[in-house]
């Protein structure tokens, strides 16, 4: 099964920013500055928070991943349910992809 998970980063440094975009940008679609949406069954996340924990520095960096239930075209993690203000929200790719 598959859930909507919602990762949002602060990373204090450049470098680590880097490689953070880069590994979530294999698990999910961006849509606003590190804030990702993905779609990813509990083994992929495993594997993302694996990958994830390796490159930042806990004393400085943020990561925080919620879930937001089951990919179903019923649930508040479906981006259509969501209330936004301004930019419509563009996730134009729901493909999975992990490297």
């Amino acid at each position: 099964m598959r859930n909507y998970v919602l990762v949002s980063y602060d990373i204090s440094e450049q470098k680590r920013l880097a490689k953070v975009y880069k590994i979530m940008r294999g698990f999910g679609d961006g849509f606003q500055n590190s804030v990702f949406l993905c779609q990813i069954s509990d083994k992929e996340e495993a594997i993302m928070r694996w990958k994830l924990d390796k490159v930042i520095k806990k004393s400085e960096d943020q990561i925080v991943i919620i879930h937001l239930g089951k990919v179903d075209k019923q649930n508040i993690g479906n981006p259509n349910n969501w209330q936004v203000i301004g930019r419509k929200i563009d996730i134009s790719d729901n493909s999975i992809l992990i490297v």
